[in-house]
């Protein structure tokens, strides 16, 4: 069969973004099966995929099977406005030839466990705006890991007339926009998808599972952890309107405050850029003191701020750093609050939403 070599990439991109699980042949194994005009693809691991391709011809096939990082290095490398795929009679090789380029693999035994998803009416969709694509990105990386003890927290929460919020406990993420419309849980690792990918609609059904569609090619899917009703969602609103509301304790310039932050982490390398900054501030200065010190060294950076108490504040370089990141272009100064036992970064934007990141305040 002969396909066209950036439509057979983009459908291999989609299923790529399934995690490969060394205890999973069907997410280490692509399967292609034609059927009703269609080359149809798939993977199965954690999450699981598939996309097509329309042929030219309506012919069937069985399905074979070959392994990902053959047809991923295979596409990589193909120039070619055409790949031919064949197999031979006895089933035994797969072809893949584009160009002067020709890539015969062995075929693989029949694979089982490739899943399939169909949306149906009890999941609510959702069109991904720019302002989303990013606030998802972005929040995953506040919530817990899916393997971790707290995996019922390992994930986006979208909330009704709310906002968003991602967190592990330690850190929590929030935009308050009330255009929120729907209570959907974003599996972690398909909100980190979404920053990086075409996908151009969320759907989810808050109590199976979340789906990110690609327009004219496929999806992926990922089931909800089944402790997500654990998610303490009424705790966490209470804990960020509090946060948001209260008198700020410093009120810094965002580029001085992110110049600062970057600064330092020049200086941090491997794990050292998990520690924390220290940052002091004396009420009525106009300066504060933002340093590290490691066994290696010690590095100080003086940032403008307004302080409207004298506070020394601990903060994780490396969750602040992506943080700052996020807000480029959104304002010009960020609010520094202390509310039971947590400093928050707090910002407006432009787009009507308030952003707020919570951090445990450390000794």
């Amino acid at each position: 069969m002969k396909l066209q070599t950036d439509e057979f990439k983009a459908a291999f991109n989609v299923i790529d973004n399934v995690s490969p699980q060394s205890i999973l042949p069907s997410s280490q194994n692509v399967r292609f099966e034609c059927t009703q005009g269609k080359l149809n693809i798939a993977l199965t691991g954690i999450e699981f995929s598939e996309s097509s391709i329309k042929l030219p011809t309506n012919g069937t096939a069985d399905a074979f099977f070959v392994d990902r990082r053959v047809v991923g290095a295979f596409l990589n490398n193909a120039n070619a406005e055409s790949i031919e795929l064949a197999y031979d009679d006895s089933g035994k090789q797969i072809t893949f030839r584009a160009g002067r380029s020709k890539v015969t693999a062995s075929a693989i035994e029949p694979i089982t466990g490739y899943a399939n998803w169909r949306k149906d009416s009890k999941y609510s969709t959702m069109e991904i705006s720019a302002n989303l694509r990013r606030v998802l990105g972005t929040f995953s990386e506040y919530a817990a890991p899916s393997d971790s003890s707290l995996s019922h927290l390992s994930a986006v929460y979208l909330i009704d007339g709310f906002g968003v919020i991602a967190t592990d406990t330690f850190v929590l993420a929030a935009c308050l926009d009330k255009h929120i419309a729907g209570t959907l849980p974003i599996p972690a690792s398909l909100a980190r998808l979404v920053k990086t990918t075409s996908a151009s609609e969320i759907v989810c059904n808050a109590k199976v599972g979340a789906a990110i569609l690609y327009p004219k090619l496929g999806y992926v899917y990922q089931a909800v952890n089944s402790n997500i009703e654990n998610y303490p969602l009424a705790q966490f609103k209470t804990l960020v309107d509090r946060s948001v509301k209260a008198k700020p304790a410093s009120v810094f310039d965002y580029t001085d405050l992110r110049q600062g932050i970057e600064y330092i982490g020049n200086f941090l390398f491997g794990a050292e850029s998990e520690v924390f900054a220290e940052c002091v501030c004396t009420q009525g200065q106009r300066e504060a003191t933002l340093q590290v010190i490691t066994p290696r060294i010690k590095t100080q950076r003086k940032v403008p701020v307004t302080a409207r108490i004298t506070k020394s504040f601990k903060w994780p370089i490396s969750k602040l750093k992506s943080w700052l990141e996020f807000a480029d272009g959104k304002t010009a100064e960020i609010s520094v609050t202390h509310e039971q036992g947590m400093n928050s970064f707090v910002f407006k934007s432009d787009d009507g939403c308030t952003y707020a990141l919570l951090i445990v305040e450390v000794e």
